[in-house]
């Protein structure tokens, strides 16, 4: 499909964040230099609502910004450094605290990562995920909105140019006319300790 840039930041080449990018719970410990946007998130950070667990956290790190097209593009490269279970750093939208999507690489201490979604509709999370062998440590996420419903996608900087599907889900509560706010995210459910670097955040509309 033909694509229009929209947003884009080079995170390798800016000594500050654009001002139309804003932080969901802003980390104490990030900086930009030249191997891009450094993130160590806190610890005890995460999204996730009630399904199985019961428990409800809505603190994790979100880097956002508002659109209001119905069919963008969200992309970004990440390199990350897990140390403790489900640290996590990869791309998300959101409408409200109960309806969101995130996807990313969670690390796994003694297994492989997880290549991950995490659906959240109207205050429950439904998690997905599948075994991800990776030697570059690094990915490309993609998330394709045709809103109310969105495709899930990545792949992996040694391959090829052309994305595999994680997968495709729907926001019960998106409409067009209201903002959804797009952007990166990463969260430490453990301990800290946990690295992760963005080499750029790009938004393409499709027309």
């Amino acid at each position: 499909m033909p694509e229009k840039t929209l947003f884009t930041s080079d995170f390798k080449t800016v000594n500050k964040l654009p001002a139309n990018l804003s932080w969901e719970n802003e980390p104490e410990n990030w900086n930009l230099s030249g191997n891009g946007l450094k993130i160590h998130p806190k610890g005890k950070t995460d999204f996730w609502q009630r399904t199985h667990y019961g428990m409800r956290n809505d603190n994790g790190h979100f880097l956002k910004i508002a659109r209001t097209e119905n069919k963008f593009n969200l992309t970004t490269r990440v390199r990350y450094r897990g140390r403790n279970e489900f640290d996590q750093a990869g791309l998300m939208v959101r409408i409200t605290p109960q309806n969101w999507i995130k996807t990313s690489v969670e690390f796994q201490p003694d297994a492989p990562d997880k290549l991950s979604v995490v659906v959240t509709n109207l205050g429950y999370s439904d998690w997905s995920c599948q075994d991800l062998t990776n030697p570059y440590d690094e990915i490309i996420l993609r998330i394709r909105a045709e809103r109310p419903d969105f495709i899930i996608e990545y792949r992996l900087p040694g391959s090829p140019d052309n994305w595999t599907l994680i997968r495709i889900a729907h926001l019960h509560t998106d409409h067009s006319d209201i903002p959804i706010q797009a952007g990166l995210y990463c969260c430490s459910p453990g301990d800290e300790g946990f690295q992760a670097e963005f080499d750029y955040l790009e938004i393409c509309q499709i027309t």
